[in-house]
Formats: structure tokens, sequence, C-alpha cells
């Protein structure tokens, strides 16, 4: 019998403290191992993965004992939270100082897009950690990930209102923007292209004015602001979510083993989270065996992709029949939107585990949803030959728009109110027609009747 080959040896980021007496403090100490222990998680998860990275690939990594590392944190995931409030924190910090170096709002906003970018291109590792994985330690992540998101979204809020003669940007377009503009840095960084970041940032900064429009002179006089939203802490707690069916007509209905167990993983992640989400809990909510579960999966995670999949075919299909059914592109876009909102309210649990629940699944499924949402920016992009289009508008622009939708639907979904999503129809398709058409024509075709 031929011998194994002995494992391979990680090599440590960083040289180990001469051991022995050392002037420097304790707390000084401390702060070093702190840091290089945050380094190794990054690198770690960066190339492996959370679920992957093991805490004595961390140790080894950061060239410390296994007890320094206890003595910093209980286990992988505070070390992942840790290294994660210190990236948002530089990053943050970053952000700001740049966004209140000047007084032009649009110089503001251009100096933050551009602090952000460049924290992405100096920093990728970090910056995956943050966008990529940042779901995968469940709950707690998901929070820091939103809190992200809040703070990108006051920035915007704050450069908007900067002068009172234009008129107050609404929630869900800020909402649109931040989305958007982390989803254009999350794609190329998932890509590996975070080096076109910067070159791309006065289109997105060119998309977000868009939504900029000057106050009418009759109302300007006498103008206030409507107050802040309000911040997580302050929000209505979110209502428990129906696990019920619904009045909306059903595009599908459940026949056989594998749609009952699809079913069952949809309402079991929608009610419990993707972390809670076992075989023996699938197979009895399904009213199936576990030989029948395996007879149709290997695993858990491969059920669950199976739903996003079913989720994300259905939705683009509703969208795709709406929206070819309209002779008009504004049209079109109203219809497919309607649809795509429609079908979401009609199927709560897929709708929860497409948007919220595949966060925590791993960056493969996330490179799936961002292809299907791929199939969502193509009904956009046909807009840039619409002959009634009122501006140009940059190529990458149908990309952040689908991106920003995205971002309301997970913030719906997220807050419990799937089953209200119908009342944005209006909103979203005023958002994802406005860069091309302008305010008014895509108010009116978002009024218009279906």
């Amino acid at each position: 019998m031929s011998k194994q080959p002995p494992a391979k040896r990680i090599q440590p980021l960083y040289q180990k403290l001469p051991s022995g007496r050392s002037s420097r403090s304790s707390e000084d100490i401390a702060a070093n191992q702190l840091e290089r222990l945050q380094g190794a998680v990054i690198h770690a998860i960066s190339n492996r993965g959370y679920h992957n990275t093991t805490v004595a690939e961390i140790i080894a990594l950061a060239g410390v004992a296994r007890r320094t590392f206890y003595e910093h944190f209980e286990n992988k995931e505070e070390c992942f939270l840790a290294a994660y409030d210190a990236i948002l924190e530089r990053t943050m910090t970053h952000v700001v100082s740049a966004y209140a170096a000047t007084e032009d709002w649009e110089q503001k906003i251009q100096d933050a897009f551009l602090a952000f970018v460049e924290e992405v291109v100096s920093e990728p590792e970090a910056a995956e950690l943050v966008l990529i994985h940042s779901a995968s330690a469940g709950e707690p992540s998901i929070e820091r990930r939103n809190h992200g998101v809040q703070a990108f979204e006051q920035l915007i809020r704050d450069g908007f209102s900067h002068d009172a003669a234009y008129e107050e940007i609404s929630e869900l377009t800020v909402k649109a923007i931040v989305g958007g503009v982390r989803q254009i840095i999350y794609g190329r960084l998932r890509q590996g292209r975070a080096i076109e970041l910067p070159a791309l940032v006065p289109d997105l900064l060119t998309w977000a004015a868009s939504y900029r429009h000057p106050v009418p002179l009759q109302s300007a006089r006498g103008k206030t602001r409507k107050p802040a939203s309000p911040t997580s802490e302050s929000e209505e707690p979110p209502q428990k979510l129906s696990r019920g069916r619904h009045n909306f007509p059903r595009s599908f209905i459940i026949h056989n083993q594998r749609e009952r167990i699809l079913d069952a993983v949809a309402d079991i992640s929608a009610s419990k989270g993707y972390a809670e989400l076992t075989v023996p809990e699938i197979a009895r909510t399904a009213g199936v065996s576990h030989k029948t579960f395996y007879e149709h999966f290997t695993t858990k995670d491969q059920a669950f992709a199976a739903a996003f999949e079913l989720a994300a075919e259905q939705a683009l299909n509703a969208t795709a029949v709406a929206f070819a059914a309209e002779p008009q592109w504004p049209s079109a876009v109203h219809a497919g939107i309607a649809a795509l909102v429609g079908y979401m309210a009609s199927e709560p649990s897929l709708a929860r585990l497409a948007l919220v629940e595949v966060l925590a699944a791993g960056p493969s499924l996330l490179a799936r949803r961002d292809q299907t949402l791929q199939g969502f920016s193509i009904m956009l992009t046909s807009g840039q030959g619409y002959p009634g289009r009122s501006r140009q508008t940059p190529a990458i622009v149908p990309e952040a728009i689908s991106g920003g939708i995205l971002e309301i639907l997970y913030y719906e979904a997220s807050h419990s109110r799937i089953t209200e999503m119908t009342r944005l129809s209006d909103e979203l398709t005023r958002i994802a027609l406005t860069p091309f058409i302008g305010s008014k024509e895509a108010a009116k075709t978002a009024s218009e009747a279906l």
C-alpha cells in the first residue's frame, strides 16, 4: 500500500512575535494578535468561504497559539464578525471623510462612491468578506449587512437633500441607488474585475442624478422636508410571515413527491431560516420518508438549490410573459414589474427563500442569483434603443436598476411584507423608467392601469 503524501502545512501570513521577554506592553501584544487573527480570517474566508474555513486554519495563518485565539474569541463566528466590524468601520470612516470634504452635492456623492470603490480595489479580500460572504454566518452577519446598507443610504439621503431647490428623493429610490451601486461593485468583485470600478463611478453618478428633480417654482417657497426614515431600532417589529396560501392565482400545483419536498424546503426556510433546515424536518413537513428524500436529493443544500431554481424560473417566466404581451417598451416594463411582485406575493415562502435565505446559502447560489438578475436586466437593456427615451443612459444602468429593485424586494421580504409587495408596482416602475424617459413620463406610465 502506497503512503499518502503528508498534508500540506499552512504557511502563516504573519511572523510570530519573538518569544521571551519583550519591551512591548501586554495591550500592544494583544492588539497585534487581534490584528493578525482578523487578517487571517479575512484571507481564509476569501479563499475558502465561511463554511469551509476552520479555527485551526485561522490559527495557522495568524501564527498564534490555539490558546491565544480563544483568549480573543469564543469561536469562528466571533472572529468573523469582529473582522467584519473592523472593515466596515474603516470603510465608513474613509467614505464619510470623502463625503464631508466638499459642499457641492454632486461632488459629495461622487467622492463617496470613489472612496467606497477605492476600499474595494485596495483590499479585495476584505471587500469579499463584506460583500460576498457577509451573510454566511447567519442572522448576526445579516444584521451587520443591513446596518452597512443603512449607513450608505443616509449619505445618499443627505446628499440629495443638500439643496432645497430640488425635490426630496423617495425612500425607495434611496434604497434603489444604494442597492444598484452595491450590486455593480459586488458583481465586479465576484468576477475578479474590481479594477474596473473607479472608471464606472461617473456612470453610476449619472444614473443616480437622473432621480434628482427641481422643485416646481410655485411650491419651492415654504418647502418642508419629510422626517428621515426610521432606523432599524425604531421601526415597527416585523410581523410573523404568514405561511398560508393566498388568493392570488397559483402558477403551479404540487402533485409529486419532489414538488412536495421543494414546498417543504421553502416553508421551513421562510419560517425558521436556512440555518434551521434539516433533512428530517423537510421529510416530515413534505410527508415523505427519509428514503424518498434521498431518492430526489443528496443533501439539504441540493434541495434548497432546487427550490431556489424553481422560484427563479417561475418569477422570470411570469415577468417575461407579461413583458412580451405589451407593444410599447415602457408599458412592458410596467407589466413585467407588476407580474414579478404579483408572483412574489402569491408565493411568499419561495419569495423569502429566493430573496433573503439565499444570502446564507453560500457564494455558488449567489452566483446563480446574479445569473437570474441578468435575465431581468435584459428587459431594461432594450430601453437603450427605445425611440421615446429622453436621454442617453450609460450601458451600466440596466444592471444598476436591477440591483436596486432586488435590494427593495429584499428589504420588503426581510420585514415580512411579501404579501404586500403588489403595492410597490408603480414606484418600482417609476424607478426603472426614470433614467430612460424622465420622471414625468415614468410617473405617467406607472399610473396607467394594466
